[in-house]
């Protein structure tokens, strides 16, 4: 399945390897919509390329944070992978060399990874949603560029006060009143959450995933998303990615709906399935909250 991925890892460890050449860029133009770069191009790092670690103060002290990025490729596809870094230190300013003053933005120790999308096709722009609570500036780090290096891309970003996601959104309820369980074996799909009514989005507020034995080192061991197939038998709809390690199983991820605010490949969530599928070499135990509204 392609995937378009939205890293926000925590540990330095898991985090992929950078160009060697990346540098900061300070974004210095303020108000709520801001251009971060423009024809700018893929693969490339310094000036003039995209593979760099952008930098801007947050307009809010709590807001959402709306980033769509453009492939100006006329007929190639291209990919990157993005990781979102916050300080609270006002007199941090730099990223690269200083990486110990940041930290990755999210609602608990593991931060879902952003997938809605597939790799950019040529000429299409993807709007992706970050939440930014509490810190004096972000850095938005471009890594590992895949496509071709003389392409260019666009990165836009509008600051919002809301903070259920962009574009035409759900209202996001306040509490997950139902909880589930499902153990899912590795290599397979399984449904956490019936489809509701065609007019109902399902929510999932907590989700814990625990394994008793080690698992295999992948990027893309946990996969959160939806379906339409019965059963979870069809292409995951993916919205999250979460890695694991050659370790047991811990991903513990509360504080705000993971689920419902998002839209899978470009498609409502309302009326789908809820579906994980299990890539991380063993048996997982997964335990969530939800709600359906």
């Amino acid at each position: 399945m392609k995937r378009f991925l939205i890293l926000a890892l925590l540990s330095a460890l898991l985090l992929p390897a950078r160009l060697a050449s990346q540098i900061d860029i300070q974004i210095t133009a303020s108000g709520p919509i801001r251009n971060f770069f423009r024809n700018y191009k893929w693969n490339t790092a310094g000036q003039g390329g995209i593979a760099n670690n952008f930098i801007f103060t947050p307009l809010y002290t709590n807001e959402g944070a709306c980033f769509q990025l453009t492939n100006g490729d006329p007929t190639n596809t291209q990919q990157a992978i993005i990781t979102f870094f916050g300080t609270a230190d006002q007199t941090v300013a730099t990223y690269e060399n200083n990486t110990q003053a940041w930290s990755a933005l999210g609602p608990t120790s593991n931060t879902p990874l952003y997938s809605a999308a597939a790799n950019l096709a040529p000429q299409t722009s993807r709007t992706f949603f970050v939440q930014i609570a509490g810190q004096a500036r972000v850095a938005v780090v471009f890594q590992l560029l895949s496509g071709t290096a003389t392409a260019t891309a666009t990165l836009n970003l509008v600051e919002t006060q809301l903070s259920n996601g962009c574009g035409n959104v759900s209202t996001t309820p306040v509490v997950c009143p139902y909880a589930g369980f499902v153990s899912i074996l590795t290599g397979n799909t399984g449904s956490l959450v019936p489809a509701p009514s065609a007019s109902q989005t399902t929510y999932i507020c907590n989700l814990i995933v625990l394994s008793n034995g080690t698992a295999t080192a992948s990027a893309t061991g946990i996969e959160l998303g939806t379906e339409t197939t019965a059963n979870c038998a069809g292409s995951l709809n993916e919205v999250f990615q979460f890695p694991t390690t050659a370790a047991p199983v811990n991903i513990n991820v509360s504080g705000q709906p993971l689920l419902g605010r998002f839209k899978a490949n470009g498609n409502d969530l309302a009326g789908t399935l809820t579906c994980l599928t299990n890539n991380s070499g063993v048996t997982v135990q997964v335990n969530f909250t939800f709600a359906q509204y």
